[in-house]
Parts: C-alpha cells; sequence; structure tokens
C-alpha cells in the first residue's frame, strides 16, 4: 500500500496509526 504519512507504526490505509 502507498502511503504519505510516514509511521512507524502498524498503519492503515491512509498512513494513519492504527494501534498507537
Amino acid at each position: 500500500m502507498t502511503t504519505t504519512a510516514i509511521d512507524t507504526s502498524t498503519t492503515d490505509d491512509d498512513g494513519t496509526s492504527a494501534t498507537g
């Protein structure tokens, strides 16, 4: 999946943190 937001946690489609 392609994300614009870089997060080191598990991410959903939006790239938002799914688990924190």
